[in-house]
């Protein structure tokens, strides 16, 4: 009975604490200031499992084909290329001040096929 009063306490310890955090005000949210070590490696960690869930057994679309190239090149440039760079660009004025630094997609990254297409289609939160 006692453990169980106590786990109770704990818990009601940890749910007051966490409100009192998240009201306070206290953490800076400004992308100004980047996130603490803690918080880049939850992030991190959390959206390399969520696509890896997400991905699962989907079926890659044929990526050499010609008119996905042309299509995905035409989007890319007017969508995305002033945030993730275009072949040989080392920087961009809009990327630069953004936090967290967007990924340069022009160049290979440790992610699979797969799970590259998930992320252009889906795009990162």
């Amino acid at each position: 009975m006692r453990l169980l009063l106590g786990a109770i306490l704990a818990l009601i310890v940890l749910a007051v604490g966490t409100a009192a955090f998240v009201y306070s005000g206290i953490y800076n949210v400004a992308a100004s200031n980047d996130h603490t070590a803690i918080g880049k490696w939850t992030l991190h960690t959390t959206m390399h499992n969520s696509v890896k869930a997400a991905v699962g057994d989907m079926t890659v679309p044929d990526l050499s084909d010609n008119d996905m190239i042309q299509q995905g090149a035409s989007a890319y440039d007017s969508l995305c290329a002033a945030c993730h760079l275009k072949p040989g660009l080392k920087d961009t004025v809009l990327r630069a001040g953004l936090n967290p630094m967007p990924p340069n997609l022009t160049e290979q990254g440790h992610w699979g096929p797969a799970e590259q297409f998930w992320i252009v289609k889906h795009g990162i939160k």
